[in-house]
């Protein structure tokens, strides 16, 4: 068990999960103890990445889990984001499983990702395999592409206006 925030580093960028308001401790739960997911103490508590600048996309495998932490049969799950701007998308992911996956993109920075299984008795929000992506940085190649293409404009439109003025 966890308790407060869960700082977490991938490569350059960062993101911290927590829980609360209820009970602000995470669990590793699993059912075969070789793949582990978070799930938060509290049934009815929301689990929030907050994430670092340079995120563009968040998400993972979203489900339900019982109280021994196994995977269960969930009604829905409810998973908002917010980037930058402020501006919130709010997502009901209907009877989720182990393999239900979604995701987020911004062409903003995310701020945060929170997931909540709302007053279902016996079902806590579980999440596995988060993912965080940033937004694309295009290669050298491509700049040169660009460069390239933007000289033969130039050379062309100075080669048309020399044979008009002829």
């Amino acid at each position: 068990m966890y308790f407060d925030q869960i700082p977490r580093q991938a490569g350059d960028y960062a993101y911290s999960v927590s829980a609360g308001p209820k009970a602000p401790a995470i669990w590793a739960g699993t059912e075969d103890y070789v793949d582990f997911f978070l799930t938060s103490q509290n049934r009815t508590d929301i689990t929030t990445f907050v994430l670092q600048d340079g995120v563009a996309g968040a998400g993972g495998n979203f489900f339900g889990s019982d109280a021994y932490s196994h995977p269960t049969a969930a009604a829905s799950l409810l998973l908002t984001a917010t980037d930058s701007t402020g501006a919130t998308v709010t997502f009901t992911l209907e009877n989720p499983d182990v393999h239900s996956f979604v995701g987020f993109v911004s062409s903003a920075d995310l701020v945060s990702l929170t997931v909540t299984a709302g007053q279902q008795p016996g079902v806590w929000s579980s999440i596995d395999n988060f993912h965080i992506s940033v937004a694309a940085v295009p290669e050298p190649q491509t700049w040169g592409m660009l460069a390239g293409g933007l000289a033969l404009l130039g050379y062309a439109a100075r080669r048309q206006q020399k044979v008009r003025l002829v």
